[in-house]
């Protein structure tokens, strides 16, 4: 029997994780209230890149990720 494949739609959530953006370990905090993502980020302590956080990208990221995996939107 085939695995079958289930596609989520997050209301409402608060996740904590890292992130790897353009080489750069990110840390974040992120609270998920449909439609809204609202989200703080730091570099990682492992971060080694020498290079200043963009938080603005670092959220586009997130919302991308977001929307493409927890919103319902599988393909």
């Amino acid at each position: 029997m085939q695995p079958k494949r289930a596609a989520l739609r997050i209301h409402t959530a608060t996740i904590r994780g890292e992130m790897l953006l353009d080489g750069q370990r990110i840390d974040f905090r992120a609270t998920i209230d449909y439609p809204r993502v609202d989200a703080e980020f730091e570099l990682s302590v492992r971060d080694c890149s020498g290079r200043e956080l963009d938080q603005w990208l670092a959220l586009r990221a997130l919302e991308t990720f977001i929307d493409e995996n927890l919103r319902g939107n599988a393909k």
